[in-house]
This record gives structure tokens, C-alpha cells and sequence, in this order.
């Protein structure tokens, strides 16, 4: 996947490491 929706995906991983 590559867009918008990528992103979303890797800010929601990076929320819930922290």
C-alpha cells in the first residue's frame, strides 16, 4: 500500500508501541 493510507496505518503502530 502506498498513499495516504500507509501512513495512517504506520501513525496507528507507532501509537500503540508508545
Amino acid at each position: 500500500m502506498c498513499g495516504p493510507v500507509s501512513q495512517f496505518r504506520s501513525s496507528q503502530t507507532l501509537i500503540q508501541i508508545f
